[in-house]
């Protein structure tokens, strides 16, 4: 969707899962996504723009004509869906990764994606965090440079101040919110 590229493009920060997958394939490129992406990749932007536009385009038109086709696809009963999606979901790793050890990899992500959604867990907020933890490290590490090490130096910093401030209220007005929204009644 062309929204969630605002913050990938704009702050190198994924807001779904197919963001999570185009920042991956970024970096596997050595492309950090973020402010300066706009001026250090000017091309690669209007191309993705490009990209998006035409995708759209084909969007509609094969959705216009193949509709038919599709609504019957999806009157398919649950046992022949389900083992056709895996079916091709072993086969394209397969061929991407040329052996075996990608099918054990994409097993070991599907178990863990399982018990997190059977834990109650979201598993885009996994992907986000894995990848996001080496830039979240080593803003850790040069904000313990700058302050000696001493974490409790952010209270002299009014900005940072304002930050873990807001941080703070958020949670709890998020906390909230989930809390008022198990209590209500269902319909």
């Amino acid at each position: 969707m062309g929204a969630n590229l605002i913050p990938l493009l704009g702050i190198g920060i994924p807001g779904s899962i197919g963001a999570a997958l185009l920042i991956s394939a970024f970096k596997i490129h050595g492309i950090q996504p973020g402010p300066l992406l706009f001026q250090t990749q000017g091309r690669l932007i209007y191309g993705l723009f490009g990209a998006m536009l035409m995708a759209n385009l084909m969007n509609l038109v094969i959705g216009q004509a193949s509709l038919g086709v599709w609504a019957r696809v999806i009157r398919a009963p649950e046992s022949v869906i389900f083992p056709s999606a895996l079916l091709f979901c072993f086969v394209g790793v397969y061929l991407a990764t040329g052996g075996m050890f990608g099918v054990g990899l994409m097993l070991v992500a599907a178990c863990v994606g399982y018990v997190m959604t059977a834990l109650g867990y979201p598993v885009i907020v996994f992907i986000i965090a894995f990848f996001l933890g080496a830039g979240f490290e080593s803003s850790l590490s040069q904000t313990l440079v700058i302050l000696d090490g001493d974490p409790l130096a952010l209270i002299n910093h009014p900005v940072a101040l304002a930050f873990l401030v807001l941080a703070v209220v958020t949670m709890i007005y998020l906390r909230r919110g989930r809390s008022l929204d198990s209590d209500a009644p269902n319909v």
